[in-house]
């Protein structure tokens, strides 16, 4: 299989204070499943934290809370000819 583009690591939408992090957990109940999370997370009190599944991926979360904008794909063809950036998503400053 091919290797998934990197995906926008964005500033925590509970806290804004830090980015987001790509996680894989180790756990036994959660063997190798994707995570994301804030570094402050049961650290500072903040509470952002969702795991990668299928249907429910964390590009379809961020443009869910507004945090990202996903173009349409011939746009993100255009674009992505003229930038060299294919991932068809934009990081919006929350």
């Amino acid at each position: 299989p091919l290797p998934r583009p990197p995906l926008p690591l964005v500033k925590c939408p509970c806290c804004q204070i830090r980015t987001a992090v790509r996680l894989v957990s180790q756990s036994k109940m959660n063997p190798d499943r994707v995570f994301y999370k804030c570094p402050n997370h049961r650290r500072g009190g903040c509470n952002f934290f969702h795991w990668e599944d299928g249907e429910d991926s964390y590009v379809d979360y961020l443009v869910s809370i507004g945090a990202t904008e996903v173009e349409e794909e011939e746009e993100m063809t255009k674009e992505g000819e003229d930038s060299g950036d294919n991932t068809g998503v934009k990081i919006l400053d929350l």
